[in-house]
């Protein structure tokens, strides 16, 4: 799949572009698309916590999760759901990110990612753990494993860095502002 970064839309007008910045609702809208594509992966790993219990089998799947988005943003210019909603991901001349923007701009979600590991690592080596038999049991072990400041840090980060798209003029979010990039109507 070629990726064609300036569309008939991205025309020039007297030396700018004419550009339609995606901004907050659609990006949620895209969010929820790709939560959709993330569901197969995440029933396998609640299944594997609940009755495999294999840690690597269980890294194998957090990995697939965490590099779908920055793969995808570099390869296509979009996620799975930036592409049904009709959005993407370009650099500040509007040409396609490279690797390193997408893992830039991937950053806030990988200090989440990197939390969830050591979590998962210290959950699998935890000795209670291989007896654990259901959701509640297994719950409780995470509350006294991994600290709940530490999880929401992450998701605090995440949250803050997208929800400065809804109050900046290009929609630009800090993830966005420190791999510089835009992220733009097709």
């Amino acid at each position: 799949m070629d990726f064609q970064v300036l569309d008939n839309e991205l025309q020039e007008e007297g030396g700018k572009k004419n550009v339609r910045w995606a901004g907050f609702w659609i990006r949620v809208a895209a969010s929820l698309i790709d939560f959709m594509v993330y569901i197969p992966v995440m029933a396998l790993s609640m299944y594997n916590i609940n009755s495999i219990k294999n840690l690597p089998l269980q890294l194998l799947l957090t990995l697939i999760l965490g590099i779908y988005k920055p793969l995808m943003e570099y390869k296509f210019g979009a996620t799975l759901g930036k592409m049904g909603v009709g959005i993407k991901v370009v650099d500040l001349n509007f040409n396609r990110i490279s690797a390193l923007q997408a893992i830039k701009r991937y950053f806030p979600w990988l200090i989440s990612h990197i939390i969830s590991i050591y979590g998962t690592i210290v959950l699998f080596q935890h000795p209670d753990f291989l007896s654990t038999t259901n959701w509640i049991e297994v719950g409780n072990l995470q509350n006294d494993i991994l600290s709940k400041g530490l999880n929401y840090a992450g998701s605090g980060i995440t949250l803050v860095s997208c929800l400065v798209v809804a109050f900046t003029a290009t929609k630009q979010g800090l993830h966005d502002m420190l791999a510089e990039t835009y992220c733009i109507y097709k």
